[in-house]
C-alpha cells in the first residue's frame, strides 16, 4: 500500500493515487494528504487503478475527503476504478456521492 499525491499547476488539480489496498493501513498517509490540500485547488483527482481491494476504512477515507472539499466547494472525481473497487464504491452507493469515471482525461474534463 502507497499513497502518492501530485499538484498540477496547469489545471490547478490535485491528483491522489492509491496503491494496493485501500484499507486502515492506508489511513495515516491519506489523512497527511487530505489535511495538506490547500483550498485554493479546483479539482481534486482519486486514482484507483492501482488499487485492487477497498473495505469500509478506505470508504471512510474517501467520505472525510469529500467533506474537506465540500468545506471549499471543490469536486472530488474517482476515476479508473477496477471492477471489485468500482462494485464495491457503487454497493456503498459512493456513486451518488462522487462523480466515477472510467479514464483520467474525463475527469478533469467534467
Amino acid at each position: 500500500m502507497s499513497i502518492d499525491a501530485n499538484f498540477n499547476k496547469f489545471t490547478n488539480t490535485i491528483n491522489i493515487q492509491v496503491f494496493g489496498q485501500f484499507d486502515f493501513s492506508s489511513y495515516r498517509f491519506f489523512r497527511d494528504v487530505v489535511e495538506t490540500i490547500p483550498s485554493s485547488i479546483d479539482l481534486i483527482v482519486v486514482d484507483l487503478a492501482a488499487t485492487h481491494y477497498i473495505d469500509s476504512s478506505g470508504l471512510g477515507m474517501l467520505l472525510v475527503l469529500l467533506h474537506r472539499a465540500r468545506l471549499y466547494h471543490k469536486p472530488v472525481r474517482i476515476i479508473n476504478a477496477q471492477a471489485q473497487v468500482s462494485s464495491a464504491l457503487k454497493s456503498a452507493n459512493f456513486d451518488r456521492l462522487f462523480r466515477l469515471h472510467e479514464i483520467k482525461t474525463t475527469a478533469a474534463n467534467s
